[in-house]
């Protein structure tokens, strides 16, 4: 895949996430055809954190008995975080939490840069969607509840 192409589908991976943010601060409740906003955008923050760390295995091959090994706990440590949180935790708290983990990502992708395992120009991608995932997620937590949208969350 070129670099382009790579940076591009990363990008708008985006949408999802600004959309709904968007929908949540505006104080839209609910879409038809997609239900709550709040929970689809905590669904598909759960979905894309999953693939992320599930993308660490196809790295963690390239590396040594111990790195492998480190990979693989924090990859899995991180799953099972999201899903106990997005099944047991308010929404807030998963956001929160997905928060973490997105940052966590991003610290084991800095930790496969100097093991030069991955790309500069990646982890430079992954760095920006990140950041912005991340801000995307506080600005919901922080801005985008009222009294009305977390009775029940």
């Amino acid at each position: 895949m070129s670099h382009q192409l790579e940076q591009l589908l990363t990008y708008l991976g985006i949408i999802p996430f600004l959309f709904l943010a968007v929908m949540i601060n505006s104080g839209t409740h609910s879409l038809p055809y997609v239900g709550s906003t709040l929970d689809a955008f905590c669904l598909y923050g759960l979905i894309i954190a999953v693939f992320l760390l599930g993308s660490l295995w196809s790295i963690k091959w390239h590396l040594g008995k111990w790195k492998s090994i480190f990979v693989a706990l924090m990859s899995n440590f991180g799953v099972l975080v999201l899903y106990f949180s997005y099944l047991l935790m308010s929404r807030i708290v998963f956001m929160l939490t997905n928060s973490l983990v997105f940052a966590l990502i991003l610290a084991i992708d800095y930790w496969l840069l100097t093991q030069r395992q991955i790309a500069k120009y990646y982890f430079g991608i992954r760095f920006n969607v990140s950041l912005i995932v991340i801000v995307i997620q506080l600005s919901v937590v922080f801005f985008g509840f009222n009294a009305s949208l977390i009775e029940g969350y």
